[in-house]
């Protein structure tokens, strides 16, 4: 099969002549939501799957079944659904635990506790708007 030349297909969803099944099928079929054809293909013995929006994966059951999505508080946009890990370990849980920090979120910490700046320090890195 090269350039210009017509495809051929093989196996049930091809059809009698073994040419344009496919095509057919899915004329056939038009009015059916993606799901519906992906449902009718497996049935038919045909390899298949649904692309997904990030919306349909969000009402995808395997994925609230496995609590893939996890809603972490974000600082600026509140409450927002995060995505997990693609597997699960039993007894392991090393999924996100908080939200993406803003920007300075957290200076002072950072600072204070793991850097040992004292409170006039900081003060001066602020003043020479070295921190945001």
């Amino acid at each position: 099969m090269g350039p210009g030349q017509p495809v051929r297909h093989s196996g049930r969803a091809a059809g009698a002549s073994g040419q344009a099944g496919p095509a057919r099928f899915f004329m056939e079929r038009r009015p059916e939501t993606p799901k519906e054809v992906m449902d009718r293909l497996q049935q038919e013995g045909v390899p298949s799957g649904v692309v997904q929006r990030s919306s349909d994966l969000m009402q995808d059951p395997q994925l609230k079944h496995r609590k893939f999505f996890r809603d972490l508080d974000h600082i600026e946009t509140g409450v927002l659904p995060y995505t997990g890990h693609m597997f699960n370990i039993r007894g392991y849980d090393n999924g996100l635990r908080f939200a993406a920090p803003a920007l300075g979120q957290h200076n002072e910490h950072v600072l204070k506790e793991l850097l040992g700046m004292s409170e006039d320090e900081i003060t001066e890195a602020i003043i020479a708007e070295a921190l945001e």
